[in-house]
Protein backbone atom coordinates (compact mmCIF):
# COMPACT_ATOMS: atom_id res chain seq x y z
CA UNK A 1 0.00 0.00 0.00
CA UNK A 2 1.38 3.40 -1.29
CA UNK A 3 2.58 5.63 1.37
CA UNK A 4 2.07 9.28 2.07
CA UNK A 5 4.94 10.22 1.00
CA UNK A 6 5.06 8.31 -2.01
CA UNK A 7 1.22 9.70 -2.19
CA UNK A 8 2.14 13.38 -1.71
CA UNK A 9 5.01 13.33 -4.70
CA UNK A 10 2.80 11.83 -7.20
CA UNK A 11 -0.30 14.15 -6.31
CA UNK A 12 2.67 17.04 -6.44
CA UNK A 13 4.16 15.36 -10.45
CA UNK A 14 0.21 15.76 -11.37
CA UNK A 15 -0.26 18.87 -10.71
CA UNK A 16 3.01 20.17 -11.98
CA UNK A 17 2.49 18.87 -15.34
CA UNK A 18 0.51 22.30 -16.18
CA UNK A 19 3.47 24.71 -16.82
CA UNK A 20 0.67 27.92 -16.16
CA UNK A 21 0.01 26.80 -12.16
CA UNK A 22 3.86 26.25 -11.56
CA UNK A 23 4.41 29.67 -12.45
CA UNK A 24 0.98 30.90 -10.49
CA UNK A 25 2.85 28.80 -7.21
CA UNK A 26 6.37 30.90 -8.89
CA UNK A 27 7.93 27.78 -9.88
CA UNK A 28 9.46 28.72 -13.60
CA UNK A 29 10.65 25.13 -14.51
CA UNK A 30 8.19 25.25 -17.18
CA UNK A 31 7.98 29.11 -17.39
CA UNK A 32 8.14 29.11 -21.53
CA UNK A 33 5.32 26.64 -21.68
CA UNK A 34 1.53 27.21 -22.11
CA UNK A 35 0.71 23.76 -22.05
CA UNK A 36 -1.95 21.50 -23.93
CA UNK A 37 -5.32 22.87 -23.32
CA UNK A 38 -6.82 20.30 -26.07
CA UNK A 39 -10.22 18.92 -25.43
CA UNK A 40 -8.19 15.24 -25.24
CA UNK A 41 -5.49 16.96 -22.63
CA UNK A 42 -8.44 17.99 -20.78
CA UNK A 43 -10.34 14.85 -20.05
CA UNK A 44 -7.41 12.82 -19.68
CA UNK A 45 -5.97 15.35 -16.41
CA UNK A 46 -9.72 14.81 -15.45
CA UNK A 47 -9.46 10.83 -15.24
CA UNK A 48 -5.92 11.19 -14.02
CA UNK A 49 -7.39 12.86 -10.85
CA UNK A 50 -10.22 10.48 -10.42
CA UNK A 51 -7.65 7.61 -10.45
CA UNK A 52 -5.12 9.36 -8.01
CA UNK A 53 -8.34 10.20 -5.84
CA UNK A 54 -8.83 6.39 -5.95
CA UNK A 55 -5.75 5.36 -5.07
CA UNK A 56 -5.38 7.88 -1.89
CA UNK A 57 -8.97 6.50 -0.69
CA UNK A 58 -7.86 2.57 -1.19
CA UNK A 59 -4.70 3.50 0.95
CA UNK A 60 -7.26 4.77 3.63
CA UNK A 61 -5.31 8.08 3.88
CA UNK A 62 -1.91 7.07 5.10
CA UNK A 63 0.20 9.63 7.38
CA UNK A 64 2.11 9.20 10.75
CA UNK A 65 -0.10 11.77 12.60
CA UNK A 66 -3.49 13.33 12.00
CA UNK A 67 -1.46 16.58 9.86
CA UNK A 68 -0.35 13.53 7.17
CA UNK A 69 -3.94 12.10 7.25
CA UNK A 70 -5.81 15.58 6.76
CA UNK A 71 -3.28 16.21 3.75
CA UNK A 72 -4.57 12.95 2.23
CA UNK A 73 -8.38 14.01 2.59
CA UNK A 74 -7.23 17.22 0.82
CA UNK A 75 -5.55 15.93 -1.75
CA UNK A 76 -8.23 13.56 -2.69
CA UNK A 77 -10.89 16.29 -2.12
CA UNK A 78 -9.08 18.26 -4.42
CA UNK A 79 -8.32 15.67 -7.09
CA UNK A 80 -12.21 14.86 -7.25
CA UNK A 81 -12.62 19.14 -7.06
CA UNK A 82 -10.45 19.62 -10.20
CA UNK A 83 -12.16 17.10 -12.19
CA UNK A 84 -15.86 17.62 -11.21
CA UNK A 85 -14.47 21.99 -12.18
CA UNK A 86 -13.69 20.81 -15.94
CA UNK A 87 -16.37 17.26 -16.64
CA UNK A 88 -19.62 18.17 -14.44
CA UNK A 89 -22.67 18.33 -17.38
CA UNK A 90 -24.57 21.02 -17.91
CA UNK A 91 -27.21 20.11 -20.19
CA UNK A 92 -25.21 17.26 -21.04
CA UNK A 93 -22.15 19.20 -21.44
CA UNK A 94 -18.95 19.06 -19.56
CA UNK A 95 -18.36 22.28 -17.87
CA UNK A 96 -15.03 22.98 -19.54
CA UNK A 97 -17.05 23.46 -23.20
CA UNK A 98 -18.74 26.40 -21.26
CA UNK A 99 -15.89 28.89 -19.81
CA UNK A 100 -13.62 30.35 -22.63
CA UNK A 101 -10.92 30.86 -20.35
CA UNK A 102 -7.58 30.91 -22.45
CA UNK A 103 -6.69 34.60 -22.66
CA UNK A 104 -8.05 35.36 -19.54
CA UNK A 105 -5.31 32.73 -17.70
CA UNK A 106 -2.32 33.82 -20.03
CA UNK A 107 -2.92 37.79 -19.84
CA UNK A 108 -3.11 37.70 -15.92
CA UNK A 109 -0.01 36.00 -15.34
CA UNK A 110 2.27 38.80 -17.24
CA UNK A 111 2.78 40.38 -14.21
CA UNK A 112 4.11 37.25 -12.53
CA UNK A 113 6.08 36.56 -15.73
CA UNK A 114 7.84 40.16 -15.36
CA UNK A 115 7.86 40.78 -11.43
CA UNK A 116 8.52 37.09 -10.56
CA UNK A 117 10.88 35.26 -12.90
CA UNK A 118 14.13 34.78 -11.31
CA UNK A 119 16.15 34.23 -14.82
CA UNK A 120 18.12 37.28 -16.72
CA UNK A 121 15.96 40.15 -17.89
CA UNK A 122 16.93 38.78 -21.27
CA UNK A 123 15.51 35.05 -20.70
CA UNK A 124 12.38 36.50 -20.07
CA UNK A 125 11.42 38.19 -22.98
CA UNK A 126 12.80 35.51 -24.82
CA UNK A 127 10.39 33.56 -22.70
CA UNK A 128 7.40 36.33 -24.05
CA UNK A 129 8.57 35.44 -27.61
CA UNK A 130 7.83 31.74 -27.32
CA UNK A 131 4.81 32.20 -25.23
CA UNK A 132 3.20 34.45 -28.08
CA UNK A 133 4.01 32.16 -30.62
CA UNK A 134 2.55 29.25 -28.87
CA UNK A 135 -0.56 31.47 -28.39
CA UNK A 136 -1.93 30.60 -32.17
CA UNK A 137 -2.33 26.58 -31.02
CA UNK A 138 -3.49 27.65 -27.01
CA UNK A 139 -6.42 29.29 -28.38
CA UNK A 140 -7.34 27.39 -31.43
CA UNK A 141 -8.08 24.50 -28.92
CA UNK A 142 -10.00 27.10 -26.26
CA UNK A 143 -12.23 27.33 -29.61
CA UNK A 144 -12.41 23.53 -30.46
CA UNK A 145 -13.34 22.34 -26.89
CA UNK A 146 -16.56 25.32 -26.23
CA UNK A 147 -20.03 24.23 -27.06
CA UNK A 148 -22.72 26.87 -26.45
CA UNK A 149 -20.30 28.62 -23.64
CA UNK A 150 -21.85 30.53 -21.60
CA UNK A 151 -22.81 34.37 -21.79
CA UNK A 152 -21.45 35.59 -19.21
CA UNK A 153 -17.93 33.94 -19.17
CA UNK A 154 -17.61 34.77 -23.06
CA UNK A 155 -18.05 38.57 -21.99
CA UNK A 156 -15.51 38.55 -19.55
CA UNK A 157 -12.82 36.89 -21.64
CA UNK A 158 -13.82 39.58 -24.45
CA UNK A 159 -13.29 42.13 -22.07
CA UNK A 160 -10.07 41.02 -20.92
CA UNK A 161 -8.86 40.22 -24.66
CA UNK A 162 -9.41 44.23 -25.65
CA UNK A 163 -6.76 44.30 -23.44
CA UNK A 164 -4.54 42.55 -25.12
CA UNK A 165 -2.35 45.47 -26.76
CA UNK A 166 -1.93 46.87 -23.05
CA UNK A 167 -0.28 43.53 -22.16
CA UNK A 168 1.77 43.50 -24.96
CA UNK A 169 2.75 46.92 -24.26
CA UNK A 170 3.84 45.88 -20.84
CA UNK A 171 6.29 43.44 -22.06
CA UNK A 172 7.80 45.26 -24.46
CA UNK A 173 8.30 48.43 -22.31
CA UNK A 174 10.14 45.77 -19.85
CA UNK A 175 11.71 44.51 -22.89
CA UNK A 176 13.21 48.08 -23.77
CA UNK A 177 13.96 48.66 -20.40
CA UNK A 178 16.52 45.92 -19.81
CA UNK A 179 18.21 46.94 -23.04
CA UNK A 180 16.91 43.59 -24.92
CA UNK A 181 18.93 42.89 -28.25
CA UNK A 182 16.24 41.19 -30.93
CA UNK A 183 13.32 43.76 -30.43
CA UNK A 184 11.96 43.53 -34.31
CA UNK A 185 11.97 39.66 -32.95
CA UNK A 186 9.62 40.48 -29.91
CA UNK A 187 7.59 43.33 -32.70
CA UNK A 188 6.75 40.04 -34.95
CA UNK A 189 5.60 37.73 -32.03
CA UNK A 190 3.65 40.79 -30.57
CA UNK A 191 2.06 41.53 -34.18
CA UNK A 192 1.41 37.43 -34.58
CA UNK A 193 -0.64 37.56 -31.59
CA UNK A 194 -2.68 40.45 -31.88
CA UNK A 195 -3.75 39.08 -35.05
CA UNK A 196 -4.40 35.73 -33.80
CA UNK A 197 -6.67 37.59 -30.59
CA UNK A 198 -8.21 39.49 -32.83
CA UNK A 199 -9.48 36.21 -34.74
CA UNK A 200 -10.18 34.33 -31.49
CA UNK A 201 -12.61 37.40 -30.52
CA UNK A 202 -14.31 37.43 -33.66
CA UNK A 203 -15.20 34.02 -33.27
CA UNK A 204 -16.11 34.28 -29.62
CA UNK A 205 -18.33 37.30 -30.35
CA UNK A 206 -20.56 35.20 -33.12
CA UNK A 207 -20.47 31.55 -31.69
CA UNK A 208 -23.75 30.65 -30.18
CA UNK A 209 -24.34 31.30 -26.58
CA UNK A 210 -25.99 29.86 -23.36
CA UNK A 211 -27.22 31.89 -20.31
CA UNK A 212 -28.03 28.52 -17.65
CA UNK A 213 -25.11 27.38 -15.56
CA UNK A 214 -27.13 24.84 -13.51
CA UNK A 215 -25.59 21.93 -12.64
CA UNK A 216 -28.50 20.88 -10.31
CA UNK A 217 -28.60 19.80 -5.99
CA UNK A 218 -26.05 16.74 -5.85
CA UNK A 219 -23.32 18.31 -8.45
CA UNK A 220 -23.24 21.49 -6.93
CA UNK A 221 -22.98 20.27 -3.35
CA UNK A 222 -20.13 18.22 -4.85
CA UNK A 223 -18.98 21.45 -5.58
CA UNK A 224 -18.38 22.59 -2.00
CA UNK A 225 -17.27 19.60 -0.73
CA UNK A 226 -14.60 19.07 -2.88
CA UNK A 227 -13.45 22.44 -1.71
CA UNK A 228 -13.64 21.49 1.72
CA UNK A 229 -16.47 23.71 3.05
CA UNK A 230 -18.41 21.13 5.18
CA UNK A 231 -21.63 22.80 5.07
CA UNK A 232 -25.18 21.39 2.89
CA UNK A 233 -26.36 24.19 0.34
CA UNK A 234 -29.47 24.85 3.09
CA UNK A 235 -26.89 25.71 5.82
CA UNK A 236 -25.55 28.49 3.36
CA UNK A 237 -29.31 29.59 2.36
CA UNK A 238 -29.53 29.52 6.11
CA UNK A 239 -26.54 31.31 6.86
CA UNK A 240 -26.90 34.16 4.08
CA UNK A 241 -30.81 34.34 5.71
CA UNK A 242 -29.54 34.84 8.96
CA UNK A 243 -26.88 37.88 7.83
CA UNK A 244 -29.82 39.54 6.22
CA UNK A 245 -31.65 40.01 9.64
CA UNK A 246 -28.56 40.65 11.40
CA UNK A 247 -27.46 43.68 8.88
CA UNK A 248 -31.12 44.91 8.55
CA UNK A 249 -31.26 45.63 12.20
CA UNK A 250 -28.19 46.85 12.54
CA UNK A 251 -29.11 49.41 9.47
CA UNK A 252 -32.63 50.22 11.26
CA UNK A 253 -30.73 50.88 14.67
CA UNK A 254 -28.10 53.41 13.20
CA UNK A 255 -29.78 54.57 10.57
CA UNK A 256 -31.98 57.45 12.39
CA UNK A 257 -29.20 58.53 14.37
CA UNK A 258 -27.14 59.23 11.88
CA UNK A 259 -29.59 60.95 9.28
CA UNK A 260 -29.99 63.17 12.67
CA UNK A 261 -26.62 63.72 13.08
CA UNK A 262 -25.99 65.36 9.39
CA UNK A 263 -29.29 66.41 9.10
CA UNK A 264 -30.22 64.75 6.21
CA UNK A 265 -33.67 64.99 4.44
CA UNK A 266 -36.51 63.77 3.21
CA UNK A 267 -36.72 59.73 3.42
CA UNK A 268 -32.89 58.84 2.44
CA UNK A 269 -32.57 54.94 1.73
CA UNK A 270 -30.03 52.92 3.46
CA UNK A 271 -27.59 52.70 0.12
CA UNK A 272 -28.45 56.54 0.19
CA UNK A 273 -27.21 57.67 3.52
CA UNK A 274 -23.69 54.95 2.92
CA UNK A 275 -23.17 56.57 0.05
CA UNK A 276 -23.42 60.29 1.73
CA UNK A 277 -21.16 58.87 4.14
CA UNK A 278 -18.89 57.42 1.51
CA UNK A 279 -18.96 60.82 -0.10
CA UNK A 280 -18.31 62.75 2.95
CA UNK A 281 -15.22 60.84 4.27
CA UNK A 282 -13.39 60.52 0.56
CA UNK A 283 -10.30 60.06 0.11
CA UNK A 284 -9.06 63.26 -1.49
CA UNK A 285 -8.82 62.63 -5.53
CA UNK A 286 -5.24 61.18 -6.50
CA UNK A 287 -4.44 60.40 -2.89
CA UNK A 288 -5.83 57.00 -2.82
CA UNK A 289 -2.40 54.74 -3.09
CA UNK A 290 -0.72 57.35 -0.76
CA UNK A 291 -2.85 56.86 1.80
CA UNK A 292 -3.02 53.19 1.48
CA UNK A 293 0.62 53.07 1.55
CA UNK A 294 1.27 55.09 4.92
CA UNK A 295 -2.06 53.55 6.38
CA UNK A 296 -0.16 49.69 5.57
CA UNK A 297 2.77 50.86 7.63
CA UNK A 298 0.65 51.63 10.04
CA UNK A 299 -1.26 48.43 10.55
CA UNK A 300 2.07 46.28 9.95
CA UNK A 301 3.59 48.44 13.08
CA UNK A 302 0.47 47.59 15.05
CA UNK A 303 -0.01 44.16 14.74
CA UNK A 304 3.63 43.43 15.41
CA UNK A 305 4.16 45.26 18.45
CA UNK A 306 0.87 44.14 19.84
CA UNK A 307 1.76 40.91 19.63
CA UNK A 308 -0.70 39.85 17.19
CA UNK A 309 1.86 38.09 14.74
CA UNK A 310 5.30 37.13 14.65
CA UNK A 311 7.04 39.63 12.33
CA UNK A 312 7.91 38.29 8.71
CA UNK A 313 11.73 38.85 7.42
CA UNK A 314 11.86 38.17 3.88
CA UNK A 315 8.20 39.96 2.60
CA UNK A 316 7.41 42.50 0.13
CA UNK A 317 4.64 44.20 -0.50
CA UNK A 318 3.84 47.08 -3.07
CA UNK A 319 0.39 48.96 -3.92
CA UNK A 320 0.01 50.53 -7.35
CA UNK A 321 -1.95 51.20 -10.84
CA UNK A 322 -2.88 47.60 -11.85
CA UNK A 323 -2.21 47.53 -15.78
CA UNK A 324 -4.96 48.49 -17.87
CA UNK A 325 -4.80 44.78 -19.11
CA UNK A 326 -5.78 43.63 -15.77
CA UNK A 327 -8.29 46.20 -15.10
CA UNK A 328 -11.21 44.25 -16.46
CA UNK A 329 -11.23 41.58 -13.94
CA UNK A 330 -10.91 44.10 -11.21
CA UNK A 331 -13.28 45.81 -9.76
CA UNK A 332 -11.74 48.20 -7.40
CA UNK A 333 -8.58 46.41 -5.78
CA UNK A 334 -7.05 43.23 -6.17
CA UNK A 335 -3.62 41.64 -4.27
CA UNK A 336 -1.84 38.76 -5.61
CA UNK A 337 0.06 36.92 -2.95
CA UNK A 338 3.00 35.16 -2.71
CA UNK A 339 3.56 31.65 -4.44
CA UNK A 340 4.16 28.54 -2.62
CA UNK A 341 7.19 27.92 -3.84
CA UNK A 342 8.67 31.29 -3.68
CA UNK A 343 12.49 31.28 -3.35
CA UNK A 344 13.85 34.51 -1.55
CA UNK A 345 11.72 37.15 -1.19
CA UNK A 346 7.56 36.66 -0.87
CA UNK A 347 5.63 39.37 -2.80
CA UNK A 348 2.36 40.45 -2.51
CA UNK A 349 1.54 43.26 -5.10
CA UNK A 350 -1.68 44.98 -4.78
CA UNK A 351 -3.22 46.88 -7.29
CA UNK A 352 -5.77 49.54 -6.61
CA UNK A 353 -7.44 50.74 -10.10
CA UNK A 354 -6.58 54.60 -10.83
CA UNK A 355 -9.21 57.61 -9.66
CA UNK A 356 -9.27 59.93 -12.65
CA UNK A 357 -12.62 60.39 -13.66
CA UNK A 358 -13.98 57.90 -11.42
CA UNK A 359 -15.33 59.26 -8.10
CA UNK A 360 -16.72 55.38 -7.27
CA UNK A 361 -12.69 55.17 -6.06
CA UNK A 362 -12.46 58.11 -3.86
CA UNK A 363 -15.92 56.79 -2.40
CA UNK A 364 -15.42 52.89 -1.77
CA UNK A 365 -11.21 54.27 -0.52
CA UNK A 366 -12.55 56.54 1.68
CA UNK A 367 -10.64 57.47 4.94
CA UNK A 368 -12.81 54.93 7.24
CA UNK A 369 -12.08 52.33 4.80
CA UNK A 370 -8.67 52.49 4.17
CA UNK A 371 -7.10 51.19 7.26
CA UNK A 372 -9.23 48.02 7.42
CA UNK A 373 -8.81 47.37 3.64
CA UNK A 374 -4.48 47.48 4.15
CA UNK A 375 -5.35 45.36 7.22
CA UNK A 376 -7.46 42.64 5.05
CA UNK A 377 -5.43 42.69 2.49
CA UNK A 378 -2.23 42.70 3.53
CA UNK A 379 -0.71 42.30 7.09
CA UNK A 380 -1.93 40.80 9.23
CA UNK A 381 -3.95 39.73 6.25
CA UNK A 382 -4.01 37.64 3.38
CA UNK A 383 -0.30 38.72 2.18
CA UNK A 384 0.72 37.24 5.79
CA UNK A 385 -1.34 34.91 5.87
CA UNK A 386 -0.26 33.34 2.29
CA UNK A 387 3.41 34.00 3.22
CA UNK A 388 3.18 32.16 6.24
CA UNK A 389 1.66 29.21 5.37
CA UNK A 390 3.55 28.84 2.48
CA UNK A 391 6.86 27.70 5.23
CA UNK A 392 3.91 24.56 5.56
CA UNK A 393 6.18 21.96 4.01
CA UNK A 394 3.31 19.73 2.81
CA UNK A 395 3.45 19.21 -1.15
CA UNK A 396 0.28 19.27 -0.75
CA UNK A 397 -1.24 21.97 0.67
CA UNK A 398 1.51 23.92 -1.48
CA UNK A 399 -1.48 23.13 -4.10
CA UNK A 400 -5.12 24.20 -2.44
CA UNK A 401 -6.07 27.10 -3.52
CA UNK A 402 -7.27 29.01 -0.49
CA UNK A 403 -9.63 31.50 -1.84
CA UNK A 404 -12.22 29.26 -0.48
CA UNK A 405 -10.96 29.53 3.00
CA UNK A 406 -8.79 32.49 3.10
CA UNK A 407 -11.33 35.28 4.77
CA UNK A 408 -11.65 33.71 7.78
CA UNK A 409 -8.27 34.70 9.17
CA UNK A 410 -8.75 37.94 7.56
CA UNK A 411 -12.02 38.47 9.11
CA UNK A 412 -11.21 37.34 12.38
CA UNK A 413 -7.63 38.39 12.66
CA UNK A 414 -7.05 41.13 10.47
CA UNK A 415 -10.52 43.06 11.24
CA UNK A 416 -12.29 41.84 14.15
CA UNK A 417 -9.22 41.26 16.84
CA UNK A 418 -7.43 44.18 15.35
CA UNK A 419 -10.27 46.27 16.21
CA UNK A 420 -10.69 44.47 19.74
CA UNK A 421 -6.83 45.56 20.07
CA UNK A 422 -7.55 49.40 19.11
CA UNK A 423 -6.08 49.29 15.58
CA UNK A 424 -7.57 52.56 13.62
CA UNK A 425 -10.35 53.18 16.60
CA UNK A 426 -12.19 56.46 16.13
CA UNK A 427 -15.26 56.40 18.28
CA UNK A 428 -16.40 59.62 17.03
CA UNK A 429 -16.79 58.08 13.96
CA UNK A 430 -17.88 54.61 14.78
CA UNK A 431 -21.18 54.30 14.10
CA UNK A 432 -20.71 55.92 10.63
CA UNK A 433 -18.47 52.96 9.84
CA UNK A 434 -20.85 50.62 11.02
CA UNK A 435 -23.44 51.65 8.98
CA UNK A 436 -21.41 51.33 6.18
CA UNK A 437 -20.43 48.13 6.63
CA UNK A 438 -23.74 46.97 7.03
CA UNK A 439 -24.47 48.66 4.07
CA UNK A 440 -21.85 46.53 2.34
CA UNK A 441 -22.21 43.07 4.12
CA UNK A 442 -25.75 42.95 3.39
CA UNK A 443 -24.62 42.16 -0.14
CA UNK A 444 -22.86 38.95 0.88
CA UNK A 445 -26.63 37.56 1.64
CA UNK A 446 -28.41 37.81 -2.26
CA UNK A 447 -24.54 36.77 -3.64
CA UNK A 448 -24.90 33.31 -1.68
CA UNK A 449 -28.94 32.71 -2.49
CA UNK A 450 -28.40 33.62 -6.66
CA UNK A 451 -24.95 31.50 -6.61
CA UNK A 452 -26.85 28.40 -5.21
CA UNK A 453 -29.98 29.47 -7.51
CA UNK A 454 -27.94 29.60 -10.67
CA UNK A 455 -25.67 26.10 -9.71
CA UNK A 456 -28.93 24.22 -8.81
CA UNK A 457 -31.68 25.93 -10.83
CA UNK A 458 -33.99 25.97 -8.00
CA UNK A 459 -35.45 29.37 -7.32
CA UNK A 460 -36.44 28.73 -3.80
CA UNK A 461 -32.97 29.79 -2.52
CA UNK A 462 -34.08 33.44 -4.12
CA UNK A 463 -37.23 33.18 -1.18
CA UNK A 464 -36.55 35.33 1.77
CA UNK A 465 -38.82 37.78 3.62
CA UNK A 466 -37.99 41.15 3.32
CA UNK A 467 -37.87 40.52 -0.84
CA UNK A 468 -39.48 38.88 -3.76
CA UNK A 469 -37.70 38.12 -6.86
CA UNK A 470 -40.87 38.27 -9.45
CA UNK A 471 -39.52 37.91 -12.89
CA UNK A 472 -39.72 34.32 -14.08
CA UNK A 473 -36.42 34.22 -15.77
CA UNK A 474 -34.17 32.92 -13.17
CA UNK A 475 -30.58 34.86 -14.66
CA UNK A 476 -33.18 37.96 -14.21
CA UNK A 477 -34.61 36.95 -11.00
CA UNK A 478 -31.08 36.62 -9.76
CA UNK A 479 -30.49 40.63 -10.50
CA UNK A 480 -33.60 41.94 -9.44
CA UNK A 481 -33.29 40.08 -6.14
CA UNK A 482 -30.06 41.67 -5.84
CA UNK A 483 -31.25 44.83 -6.97
CA UNK A 484 -34.29 44.98 -3.70
CA UNK A 485 -31.70 43.78 -1.05
CA UNK A 486 -28.72 46.20 -1.72
CA UNK A 487 -30.49 49.11 -3.30
CA UNK A 488 -28.14 48.99 -6.46
CA UNK A 489 -29.71 50.25 -9.63
CA UNK A 490 -30.06 47.82 -12.50
CA UNK A 491 -26.79 48.29 -14.31
CA UNK A 492 -24.52 48.07 -11.38
CA UNK A 493 -26.62 44.86 -9.95
CA UNK A 494 -26.08 43.41 -13.28
CA UNK A 495 -22.23 43.66 -13.19
CA UNK A 496 -22.27 42.27 -9.92
CA UNK A 497 -23.97 39.11 -10.54
CA UNK A 498 -22.27 39.07 -13.92
CA UNK A 499 -18.62 39.55 -12.14
CA UNK A 500 -19.87 37.42 -9.33
CA UNK A 501 -20.54 34.51 -10.80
Amino acid sequence: MATYEELSRKYHELESEDPIALVCQEDFSKVDELGDNSREAVERDAAKNIALADEIRDSKYPGENIDEKLDMMLAENLLRGGALDDMALIGNTPCYALQPSALYTILQMTPDYIERDPRDKSKIVDGFILRFNQLGKYLENELKCLDRPNKIWVKLELMVAEGFDESAKAVWDFAKSVGYKNMTTLDAAIDKAREITRIYMTALSIIPKRRNMSFGHETAQRFFDHVCIPMTLTEMYVLALNNLVEQNEIMSRLKPEIIKKYDLVGNPSNLEVSDFLKNRFATEKGKIRKKMRDEFEKAKRFAYEKGLVAPLTNESSRIERPPKYLEPSITTAAVFTPGSFCKGIRKSLCYVKDSEGDSEIEKEMNRLAIPWFVSHELIPGHHYQISRSNEHPSLVRAWSDPNCLAEGWTTYVAEDVMEEMGYARNPEFAKEKQFIDAVDKIRLSPRVMYTLAWMTGDRSYLTNSFVEAENPDLHEACIELFMKISGYPENMARYDFEDFT
